[in-house]
């Protein structure tokens, strides 16, 4: 890419698609206002077709609406739909695809942030295979989830699993764009 505010229109479409929403929509909730004598479904359309360049303000709200790093629309390729492994359980009856988007969004994160567990705990040579099914509820507190994935955790070591708890779970989602 040489033009720094270059974005590849597949990579529009693919997050606002991805995302749940239809055209129309997005055009209204990202607040994309009629100019030129078009109007902003016209002006979507434009900037998802290639014609012309959003602007990094309207960059700023897809990333916001789509639930997606503004370092994705950077992208010179669509991204592989992710895969989750196998999942059974389904939404119930009415759930909009922009809901489902939001949910897609979250298993994410989700996996974003275990990545990051994980990769951290292989650098320190601290990573150990745990073989354990478990379910909690945001009643439970930390150190009742840590005990709950290994009974044999003594104060210390429920300890350090609360601090890298918190540490995973308050952690914000950042995207460093470089130019």
């Amino acid at each position: 890419m040489t033009d720094k505010n270059f974005f590849y229109p597949k990579v529009l479409v693919w997050a606002r698609e991805t995302a749940g929403f239809t055209q129309s929509a997005a055009a209204d909730r990202l607040q994309i206002r009629e100019a030129y004598g078009k109007t902003a479904l016209q002006r979507l359309n434009e900037i998802e077709t290639g014609i012309s360049q959003p602007s990094n303000k309207i960059i700023r709200r897809m990333s916001k609406l789509y639930n997606r790093p503004e370092a994705a629309f950077y992208l010179d390729f669509v991204p592989e739909e992710s895969v989750h492994g196998a999942d059974f359980r389904t939404f119930k009856p009415g759930v909009t695809k922009i809901e489902k988007g939001l949910s897609d969004a979250v298993v994410r994160n989700i996996l974003a942030r275990q990545s990051i567990v994980k990769d951290t705990l292989i650098e320190l040579g601290e990573a150990e295979t745990l073989t354990f099914l478990s379910s909690s509820s945001a009643e439970n507190s930390v150190n009742d989830i840590a005990k709950s994935i290994n009974p044999d955790y003594s104060s210390g070591d429920s300890k350090k699993m609360k601090k890298a708890l918190d540490i995973v779970l308050g952690m914000p989602i950042y995207s460093i764009i470089v130019r």
